[in-house]
């Protein structure tokens, strides 16, 4: 499910919006893109 809605913003050329990191790293997982959340130090 979470890969149709990447396809269909893709599609569409449009945002995802979401205050949570959590949904964006979830989201790119599902279409085997990996988010790494932090800063270097």
């Amino acid at each position: 499910m979470d890969a149709i809605v990447v396809a269909t913003a893709v599609q569409h050329q449009a945002a995802v919006v979401t205050s949570n990191p959590e949904d964006l790293t979830h989201l790119a997982n599902s279409i085997g893109i990996k988010l790494v959340f932090g800063h270097r130090s």
